[in-house]
């Protein structure tokens, strides 16, 4: 027994719910995919060595290294309180994200007082 042709007015339906049905999956992947990108993005990549105990250590190593002082303008600092500082910021140079050579300990007022100008 052979079937006959389902008719386009039978067919039209199924392939318009076949679309919302991709069209929901891609969605879905794009928002994965923003949320890996935003995962790898440089700035994110830094907060997180930052955060860590690598990240912590290196800044106490560095305050030492720097006499506790800030890079920039040489006051005297606190190690609690006192930031990582790119040299060459991550807006411009995302690659020197987590470069040690581009980073240094300032203070506050000094790091804030760069990010503005």
């Amino acid at each position: 027994m052979s079937r006959e042709p389902d008719s386009l007015k039978d067919i039209v339906p199924q392939i318009f719910q076949k679309k919302i049905e991709i069209d929901k999956q891609i969605n879905h992947s794009l928002r994965e995919v923003e949320e890996i990108q935003k995962y790898y993005h440089p700035r994110a990549e830094f907060n997180r060595w930052r955060d860590s105990s690598e990240g912590r250590e290196w800044k106490l190593a560095q305050y030492y290294r720097q006499k506790g002082c800030c890079s920039i303008c040489q006051n005297s600092i606190e190690v609690k309180g006192a930031h990582i500082d790119h040299i060459k910021p991550i807006s411009t140079f995302p690659e020197l994200n987590l470069s040690l050579s581009n980073l240094r300990v300032t203070c506050a007022d000094c790091n804030l007082r760069k990010g503005s100008s």
